[in-house]
């Protein structure tokens, strides 16, 4: 039996919110804070997390929280539960089945007998949660990336917010995809244009920088239309910006 799904204009309305480039704005962080709230808005949940990790080394590289219901560093212990025994046990991790484009729900492909009695649901309860919904992102290498939405109490998400989620997710990776394309800026600079940039970062002028590296201060000019050329920006503060976004507070 077929279950039919409504979406409303509403629904539409915070779907384009959610993958609306103007979040690229402004102050950068790993994914922009305006996206995960607009994400939140679309589907109520009490916690969004952006995770970056490693399973092959047990890892987490970047965990970025909209809300801080999570965002405790788990102890020693809660950790190797988490690798040892949680991450490897959910039936649909996408490292695990390769499967990088289905939204799912931890329960998902289990009976709520069989979920309760996993590691998973025992996760759940040392962060405090009940109920969690991944978006899986392409991974790059080694490295796995997704977004999940959580729920501490109440009823757990619906066949129609997956539904919402799986037609947003595409544009969800468009707007990683750009989100990564400005971390990776800074490889796309030599190694003396990194050098002269630094210089900028650090307050100094053209010809104070054309002085430190015994250049002229045309040659400096050169290549900060250069800089700007690679990173696609079309001055000194942006290019500081885009190339060392982490520094930024």
């Amino acid at each position: 039996m077929t279950t039919r799904l409504t979406i409303t204009t509403r629904d539409l309305k915070r779907l384009a919110e959610v993958a609306d480039p103007a979040h690229l704005q402004g102050r950068r962080d790993p994914l922009p804070y305006s996206a995960l709230q607009a994400l939140a808005d679309l589907v109520p949940c009490d916690a969004v997390t952006y995770a970056v990790q490693e399973p092959a080394r047990r890892v987490d590289i970047c965990a970025q929280e909209l809300d801080d219901t999570y965002a405790d560093d788990p102890d020693d212990g809660m950790d190797d539960f988490y690798w040892g025994e949680m991450w490897p046990s959910v039936p649909w991790n996408p490292p695990l089945t390769g499967d990088y484009v289905t939204v799912r729900r931890t329960r998902d492909m289990q009976s709520a007998a069989e979920f309760a009695a996993s590691p998973a649901a025992a996760f759940h309860r040392m962060v405090g949660m009940r109920h969690l919904l991944t978006i899986p992102l392409p991974p790059r290498g080694t490295l796995d990336y997704r977004l999940m939405l959580w729920r501490t109490s109440g009823s757990d998400f619906s066949e129609r917010d997956v539904a919402l989620l799986q037609l947003l997710r595409p544009h969800l990776v468009l707007l990683h995809e750009e989100v990564l394309r400005r971390d990776s800026a800074a490889s796309q600079l030599t190694p003396r244009q990194l050098q002269l940039l630094e210089l900028v970062a650090a307050g100094h002028t053209n010809l104070q920088i054309a002085h430190r590296l015994t250049i002229a201060d045309g040659t400096v000019r050169q290549h900060l239309e250069n800089i700007y050329q690679r990173l696609h920006v079309d001055n000194r503060t942006a290019a500081v910006t885009t190339a060392f976004r982490h520094r930024m507070g």
